[in-house]
């Protein structure tokens, strides 16, 4: 939920009740190292999320069974690594914005630092400036990838990252072999920011053909293609992975998804073979 917020300046500091925890208010503190929450002086309930973990917060509504319909709540997400570097989890943490007697005027406080939490994450480098988040991602799924479950992995565990960091995205599914190239070799390549394949290798493979066929391949091959594994053979989404030293065999989907939330970039060799019978391009 959208609506009129207020510039802040880092750092911001207020007191919020966490959403679902009793006692007193918290105190929430953001600056460009990250999010803060603090319950009273107890130091073991201490939060800290770096700015590197955080990937985005939405503002919302108070539900039907809620009497204070005057509140506005905002949540931050973040996906902080284990104290061991092998693992992501997900943290939600919701606070509710009390401080006005209208929604509107809450909802204003709340998009306030809604649209801090974001420049946060700008201002500390994880998120790629030279992918423009004004545009969106164009992404191509196999259905048929792997074990037929690629459109699945993307309902259930890419879409709702995608959300939590408001990445606006549209969905093709591929119908047959080389659906995908023929997408690419006549997409308008200014209306989106980076094509994502959801799939194996193989749709990889199409999409740069596609790229590398098109009147104006040599700026095109250039432009930002990302995968998350959803097929048999996921070693190009693996190697990005190790490339950015994340965990990625304890969470495949998780990590690969978060390297496009944040827009990731990595050089890639491309070789182009020709054969007797025409030329056969291929991805190294």
């Amino acid at each position: 939920m959208e609506g009129a917020s207020t510039t802040l300046v880092l750092p911001l500091q207020d007191k919020f009740r966490q959403y679902r925890h009793k006692g007193d208010p918290c105190d929430v503190r953001l600056d460009e190292n990250g999010l803060t929450v603090c319950h009273g002086r107890n130091t073991a309930k201490k939060r800290v999320l770096k700015a590197s973990e955080l990937v985005g917060c939405l503002c919302m509504k108070a539900g039907p069974q809620e009497p204070r319909t005057h509140l506005a709540f905002f949540t931050v997400f973040a996906y902080p690594m284990d104290d061991r570097g092998k693992k992501r989890t997900r943290v939600s943490l919701s606070f509710e914005v009390d401080k006005e007697d209208t929604f509107e005027k809450n909802l204003e406080i709340a998009n306030g630092w809604r649209t801090a939490v974001h420049q946060t994450i700008r201002n500390c480098g994880i998120a790629n400036p030279q992918i423009d988040k004004s545009k969106r991602l164009l992404l191509l799924i196999n259905p048929n990838s792997g074990h037929g479950k690629a459109h699945q992995i993307y309902k259930k565990q890419v879409a709702s990252v995608l959300g939590e960091a408001e990445v606006a995205h549209e969905v093709i599914i591929t119908e047959r072999p080389n659906h995908a190239l023929e997408i690419v070799q006549s997409l308008d390549l200014t209306k989106y920011s980076g094509i994502v394949i959801l799939s194996g290798d193989g749709l990889l493979f199409e999409v740069y053909n596609g790229l590398l066929r098109r009147s104006d391949s040599e700026q095109a091959i250039r432009f930002p293609v990302g995968i998350i594994p959803g097929g048999s053979g996921n070693g190009l989404a693996r190697s990005l992975a190790h490339w950015l030293n994340e965990p990625y065999m304890s969470n495949p989907v998780l990590v690969s998804t978060l390297n496009i939330v944040y827009g990731h970039l990595s050089p890639m060799d491309l070789a182009i073979i020709h054969t007797a019978e025409g030329k056969v391009r291929n991805f190294y």
